[in-house]
């Protein structure tokens, strides 16, 4: 009633299995081809879609560098390794050990415990998932490394035992037998004459088991892309439920009217703003009266110049706002400003009261979240468009402002338990769906879809292949900082001739912010 042996099996069993053994060796490891070779390949070669040809230039050291300073991936692989090697450990060792016993004891219950194995299997873990969170908080282990190396033991042990069982059997009797009759103990079998001969049995046991765990579902994995922003000295204080894209909104039929295609390079964007301008049509509507729509145009041509870690830096009081970087910035921006490309009196309007503008034609582009889209109009449906901000410096990755709401615990929230269950309950990829439809945004959770829509989709598309994210300067910053700055902002694009007073008051706020 057991598998046997394939040595034991007829001849057609053997010819299957020697064909099937290298196809499934193949197919196994192709993925992890992929993958190592994708995360050598350069930017250029991914956008391109070579994802199975020899890269065309190798960057393993740039890009696992970056990867491991920029994000929190070695801590991530030394928590996979802290819950990984001892729940291996434990599965391996008491399968082994149950094995044994059913393998080569004969008693009245050895098929009824073996049967209960075997059933084990079909049982799917997210069934145990309630039921073990409850026992785990009962013992005290809740929200700890032990929890999930002994969930990760027990849910192993069936599989785990079939595979050492059916191993053990080959294992003749006879030796067993003779060790017994030499007066070797029962232990002493088990260390000096099975384990021995199971030594290959173990050794594929145990890859296999640590592969089940290391890529075991749970909710770090489902929010991988996500876990950056919500990340602090490695932990995780809450739950990422949506985010969206920030880019450039457009009149796609004004730009067909005066013959501007859609802007790729910062001299793009300046060449279709001047052909606006000369037909009057104001270049970008914006309302800066609550001043953190002025950050947006920051944030862009702060990372279009100078990169996203620059940008970082001067968020975190790392760099001085007097940095000739930070000066190139502005004098960038001053290519928008100075020729009056922004809708007049923008600083009187709120960034609603400045949509009318667009809508009615007086003006072409808005940089702005994807949460404007539901405001568009119908008369405009086919007539609205969105693009990338544009490349300022080639030599430059894009990166791109994608702001994350998230939910948290207080720490002297009354209900932590039930609080718990309600952020478990919004972290599911079905109700982030749900959530994300009614928002026009996009969830975080990987297993959940976005909304079909034509904004969306060239916003997942966006995101999907940037070289990294900002939550936008009013939260990458100190809220002091980022009170000041963004009043600097709308300061400059009303008085672009201030700059160096502003930048002298911004750094003075930075250090006394960062000190």
């Amino acid at each position: 009633m057991f598998p046997q042996p394939i040595q034991k099996a007829g001849r057609f069993t053997n010819i299957s299995y020697r064909v099937a053994l290298p196809i499934s060796i193949v197919m196994w490891l192709l993925p992890l081809i992929a993958v190592m070779m994708t995360s050598i390949r350069s930017m250029d070669d991914i956008n391109k879609g070579n994802y199975w040809g020899w890269p065309s230039e190798i960057q393993f050291i740039e890009n696992y560098t970056q990867v491991f300073t920029s994000t929190s991936m070695g801590q991530y692989l030394i928590n996979s390794l802290i819950i990984t090697l001892p729940a291996v450990a434990g599965a391996v060792a008491l399968s082994t050990l149950a094995g044994y016993a059913l393998a080569k004891y004969n008693f009245k219950a050895n098929v009824w415990i073996f049967a209960m194995f075997i059933a084990g299997n079909f049982v799917p873990f997210q069934i145990l998932m309630i039921p073990v969170r409850d026992l785990t908080i009962g013992l005290g282990l809740y929200d700890t490394h032990w929890a999930l190396i002994f969930f990760h033991i027990a849910f192993q042990a069936g599989f785990c035992t079939l595979f050492m069982r059916n191993f053990i059997v080959g294992i003749p009797d006879a030796l067993i037998e003779a060790a017994r009759v030499e007066g070797v103990s029962e232990w002493k079998i088990f260390w000096h004459v099975v384990l021995p001969l199971v030594r290959p049995a173990l050794a594929a046991l145990a890859v296999l088991v640590f592969t089940f765990i290391w890529t075991d579902n749970n909710m770090k994995q489902d929010f991988a892309s996500a876990a950056p922003a919500m990340t602090v000295n490695g932990k995780q204080f809450g739950v990422p439920y949506t985010y969206y894209q920030w880019g450039i909104y457009y009149r796609k039929d004004i730009f067909e009217q005066y013959g501007i295609a859609e802007p790729k390079t910062w001299d793009d964007l300046k060449s279709a703003s001047a052909t606006l301008k000369e037909n009057g049509v104001a270049p970008f509507a914006i309302g800066t009266k609550y001043l953190w729509t002025a950050a947006g145009w920051f944030d862009y041509i702060n990372m279009r110049t100078n990169g996203l870690d620059f940008h970082i830096q001067l968020m975190e009081g790392k760099v001085p706002y007097s940095d000739e970087r930070v000066k190139k910035t502005f004098a960038n921006w001053a290519e928008l400003v100075e020729p009056g490309y922004y809708l007049e009196n923008h600083a009187s309007y709120s960034w609603q009261e400045a949509q009318p503008f667009l809508y009615n034609g007086k003006a072409a582009m808005y940089l702005m979240g994807n949460f404007i889209t539901p405001n568009f109009p119908a008369e405009l449906d086919g007539k609205m468009d969105f693009f990338q901000f544009p490349v300022i410096d080639p030599s430059i990755p894009m990166s791109e402002d994608a702001p994350m709401d998230t939910l948290h615990i207080p720490s002297k929230a009354k209900n932590k338990e039930d609080a718990r269950k309600f952020l478990e309950f919004v972290a599911r990829a079905e109700n982030q769906q749900l959530i994300n439809e009614m928002l026009l945004q996009i969830p975080t959770n990987n297993k959940a879809k976005a909304k079909s829509d034509p904004f969306l989709d060239k916003g997942v598309a966006m995101l999907a292949s940037t070289d990294g994210t900002a939550q936008f300067y009013d939260r990458d910053t100190d809220p002091a900082m980022a009170k000041e700055g963004m009043k600097g902002f709308q300061e400059f694009m009303v008085h672009p001739d201030r700059i160096e007073k502003i930048l002298k008051k911004l750094d003075k706020v930075s250090k006394r912010t960062f000190k």
